[in-house]
């Protein structure tokens, strides 16, 4: 069950981030060029430096790449059973490792779900930080969004 579950929810939050560049590629414009450059690039296998040690390989649940860059922009990693901590190293690994390459990582925390058969998920983001430096080899990182409530199956069965 857990594997089908991992792959369920990255899955389906590659398919609706897809849906939306679909719907914003047709239109015109800045946002329509920049949607049409960019296409999923599903779960590669990718070399990063850890942490300025050595390198290791790392495969995302899903990615996103604009217009054949190499390495993707966006990576996407669900948990059911990792510590956040892990997760935490493993994008600051996707960000850091590729010296922001790669500049956003999105989570989808399943933990509640699988370990204590709780009834909700959650989403964090991390994002490469080019403010505080003048070149890409001295890249910062920051949590833009933590903990967020993406999916709470207590709200949707008290409804009813």
């Amino acid at each position: 069950m857990p594997k089908k579950l991992h792959e369920y929810l990255s899955w389906n939050i590659a398919v609706r981030i897809d849906r939306w560049l679909e719907s914003l590629r047709i239109g015109r414009g800045l946002f329509a060029n920049i949607a049409n450059k960019i296409e999923i690039t599903g779960a590669p296998s990718l070399k990063v430096d850890v942490l300025r040690e050595k390198p290791d390989t790392k495969g995302p649940d899903a990615s996103f790449t604009y217009n054949d860059c190499g390495d993707p922009g966006l990576v996407i990693e669900v948990s059911y059973s990792q510590p956040a901590a892990d997760v935490s190293k493993k994008a600051r690994a996707y960000i850091l490792g590729t010296k922001g390459v790669i500049r956003t990582v999105v989570h989808i925390d399943a933990n509640d779900i699988y370990q204590n058969k709780g009834l909700s998920a959650r989403f964090s983001v991390w994002r490469a930080d080019f403010t505080s430096v003048k070149d890409q080899e001295h890249v910062g990182i920051v949590e833009s969004v933590t903990g967020v409530v993406i999916l709470s199956l207590l709200g949707a069965i008290s409804r009813r």
